[in-house]
């Protein structure tokens, strides 16, 4: 790819990941209004949120594997997103309205066909855009690798702007029409850019997001487990800190973005030193490096239950 290409596409994947996370904590932010500060909305709006981006990110790669005009598809999800943004707080006030005090599984119910839809859109733009990267670029693992910890670094970011700035000086309402106004100006962009020239559709090379060449059966467990797991210790790192913390409301951005920048930084470093290696010893690192994370695990959650139990932090 040209540097130009190069860094409109990094921006593009930056960008849209400190978007999608505003919109998730502006939209967790609403919903305890309604719902109350608690595990519960935590739960609720992390889990349809990454529901939605997992189920259309498959959607995604089967529509990139299959359709041709790609970049057009990609502007049309960023453009659906924003226009959705703009309306949310809106729909989600309204829901909320309509079921505060019911049970719970109504609200999980009637919380998730509201807001699948558009994190559906935001997972099927990762995938659509990388097939639009590897069209250009065919080194798939590095690519996929720095550009996925890109999109994982404006996550970060998203999380930190959204609770330290956007909400604190200017409400929930414009957070999250700055996080569509955001979507809105990546999707003219990449329009410009393709009607200047600079973006045609490239066909030919025909990488498949769902090959089994590329990506063998195995590896799907593995990967369901690791981000089953990941997720999990990261509600219970949630909670465990919001003992200490006394649920502030920065408590879930300050550790969201801890745990952005520790994904992001590991996928930067995994696209540079996988991509080196053979089959089998890109296999023996990735078992190696669970093992580390099992060790590392049980060491904290001993110290800190230690910490909490024999130190003046129990007093904090």
């Amino acid at each position: 790819m040209r540097r130009f290409e190069v860094i409109l596409i990094g921006g593009v994947f930056l960008l849209s990941g400190a978007s999608a996370l505003v919109f998730q904590i502006a939209w967790q932010r609403i919903l305890t209004t309604h719902y109350g500060v608690g595990a519960i909305s935590t739960v609720v709006i992390v889990s349809v949120f990454l529901f939605g981006l997992g189920a259309g990110s498959l959607l995604g790669g089967i529509l990139a594997d299959r359709l041709s005009r790609l970049i057009r598809l990609y502007v049309a999800l960023e453009a659906g997103i924003a226009l959705f943004g703009f309306v949310s707080p809106t729909l989600i006030n309204l829901l909320g309205s309509v079921t505060r005090g019911a049970d719970y599984n109504v609200m999980v119910l009637l919380t998730s066909t509201l807001l699948v839809p558009p994190t559906l859109a935001m997972g099927a733009s990762l995938p659509v855009l990388i097939k639009i990267c590897l069209q250009r670029d065919r080194r798939f693992l590095e690519t996929v690798g720095r550009l996925y910890s890109l999109n994982t670094a404006g996550a970060a970011l998203g999380a930190v702007i959204a609770s330290f700035l956007l909400i604190s000086f200017f409400g929930l309402d414009r957070a999250i029409w700055a996080a569509s106004s955001n979507s809105l100006l990546i999707a003219i962009v990449i329009m410009l850019f393709v009607r200047r020239g600079h973006g045609a559709e490239l066909p030919g090379r025909q990488w498949s997001l769902n090959n089994r060449r590329i990506i063998p059966p195995w590896p799907v467990f593995a990967v369901f487990a690791t981000g089953f797991l990941a997720i999990g210790l990261e509600i219970i790192w949630f909670r465990m800190t919001s003992v200490l913390v006394k649920s502030s409301p920065y408590a879930l951005s300050a550790g969201l973005a801890i745990f952005l920048v520790g994904i992001a930084v590991g996928s930067w470093w995994a696209a540079r030193h996988f991509g080196r290696l053979s089959t089998g010893e890109q296999r023996n690192r990735f078992f190696q490096l669970n093992a580390l994370i099992a060790i590392w695990l049980m060491v904290s959650m001993v110290g800190f239950q230690f910490l909490n139990e024999h130190t003046p932090l129990r007093l904090i």
